[in-house]
């Protein structure tokens, strides 16, 4: 019989390879073989770290060795620790439970195969930073071949935790050149291109997808991962016509799949969701509204409101005014939601444009008690306007101006509103209207209603304040 670290050195090629089948059945083979219990630990252990690197479909195994591991003579070594918090992330321990077990970092300095799995179960558990310094630690010694493009590849999943995008896409990298040809580099590339989105680089994502071979993926997940990618890559360049084509061949993509977890690595909604915006900024309010009813039938809780919202918000745009008010309604009754603030202001706007100001009022109002909402304020002032409240308008429109950056929908909207209401108050007016009305054609699209009264209300400025006589504009 061969002797074990013979097998453990098979097992590692394999596992180089990304060959978690082979490497487990090697191991598996030598333990039914071994009857020496220090021989049969070691191979226990490295089969618990095989399995882990496996996935979820090798989860249950490795727990039940790992117990059998546990339930022998006590010990306390780096690899095994890190193998036990792990599988207590997987099964959902919290980040004070997965230290007790991992003990001082410390501990982890010369055992690289520890320092993978101690970060795999911080990262679980939320505690990115702490993995982030395991990782390093180990990857700034030689590792183990099997090892050399997994650390950088779960040191790129700490930094996306942590937000930092760039130093993200910069560990991939490293692990997209490591990784043996594939299924493993393959996906390597499928997380540099979401990284580069995330930093707002289309040209790079779509170089890193061009490297991608779609056949070389062997899961069809994956492959729907490749083309909701290549969506978003599309999208972010600007080209939303192709975008949405490929939402749509993710969409068929997925549908052709009978079981994949919610969110690996996208889901069902997410695909939805992405396709209705686009269809949405398109203006076609009816696949747009089709697409979000999808959405909103295939969130899980979690994301419910937010579909429910984004589905509101279209109805409105579509004309559907009353079915709007339903689903806002809904979420204006959830205390939990995030956004609460923003549907009491689009209840408030509907009450308005149904001439109830009393109840248009108090939905702002109660908007502006938990967070100051631009549209809550622009509410107000419209309210405001219509009593000939000319000072009050003012400040709600200054203030909903204020609350925004130049450029956005309320900021511009704000400006509109300010130039309309200067123009009500006379010609002493003529030079804040001068400065809104010059301030909203900046951003206002020659296409868009206001274009040409603001055109009007700049040009009656000029001319007042010019001290040319005024000039009547139908």
């Amino acid at each position: 019989m061969r002797r074990n670290h013979d097998v453990l050195a098979e097992a590692r090629r394999a596992l180089e390879k990304d060959d978690i089948n082979e490497a487990a059945e090697l191991l598996y083979r030598a333990l039914e073989k071994t009857r020496n219990p220090a021989a049969r630990r070691q191979l226990q252990l490295e089969l618990v770290s095989c399995s882990l690197l496996g996935g979820e479909e090798f989860l249950p195994f490795a727990a039940e060795l790992l117990d059998s591991i546990l339930n022998g003579p006590a010990a306390d070594e780096p690899l095994l620790n890190a193998c036990h918090a792990e599988i207590e992330a997987l099964y959902g321990a919290g980040p004070e439970l997965v230290r007790t077990i991992l003990g001082p970092a410390a501990a982890y300095a010369g055992c690289a195969a520890g320092s993978f799995h101690a970060a795999a179960a911080l990262l679980l558990s939320g505690a990115a930073g702490e993995a982030l310094h395991l990782l390093q630690q180990a990857g700034a010694r030689t590792v183990p071949a099997h090892f050399a493009w997994r650390i950088p590849s779960l040191e790129g999943v700490a930094h996306e935790q942590l937000g930092d995008y760039v130093s993200a896409a910069g560990a991939i990298r490293r692990a997209v050149r490591l990784a043996p040809p594939g299924d493993p580099q393959e996906r390597e590339r499928l997380a540099l291109a979401e990284c580069l989105l995330e930093t707002g680089e289309p040209d790079a994502a779509a170089s890193a997808l061009a490297r991608t071979s779609r056949e070389r993926l062997s899961l069809p997940e994956d492959r729907v991962h490749f083309l909701w990618l290549r969506a978003r890559t599309e999208e972010q360049a600007g080209n939303p016509g192709l975008a949405i084509g490929l939402y749509r061949q993710a969409r068929t993509a997925l549908e052709q799949l009978d079981d994949a977890a919610e969110g690996v690595p996208v889901d069902r909604y997410t695909v939805l969701a992405g396709e209705a915006q686009l269809q949405a900024e398109a203006g076609d309010w009816p696949e747009a509204v089709t697409l979000y009813r999808e959405a909103l039938a295939a969130a899980g809780p979690d994301r419910a409101g937010l579909a429910r919202h984004e589905l509101a918000v279209t109805l409105i745009d579509s004309g559907n005014t009353e079915e709007a008010a339903e689903h806002l309604n809904l979420l204006r009754d959830d205390d939990a939601y995030e956004w609460r603030a923003e549907v009491l202001a689009e209840l408030a706007d509907l009450a308005f444009f149904d001439g109830d100001n009393r109840l248009a009022e108090q939905l702002a109002r109660e908007a502006l008690d938990l967070r100051e909402i631009p549209a809550a304020c622009i509410c107000l002032g419209c309210v405001a306007l219509d009593y000939f409240g000319f000072a009050d308008a003012v400040a709600w429109f200054e203030k909903a101006a204020a609350a925004s950056q130049p450029g956005e929908t309320a900021w511009v909207t704000a400006q509109q509103l300010l130039a309309d209401t200067y123009a009500r108050m006379g010609p002493e007016t003529a030079e804040r209207l001068l400065l809104h009305a010059s301030a909203a054609l900046q951003f206002t699209d020659r296409r868009n209603d206001w274009y040409l009264p603001l055109r009007a209300h700049e040009e009656y400025a000029r001319s007042t304040l010019a001290g040319r006589p005024q000039r009547l504009v139908n």
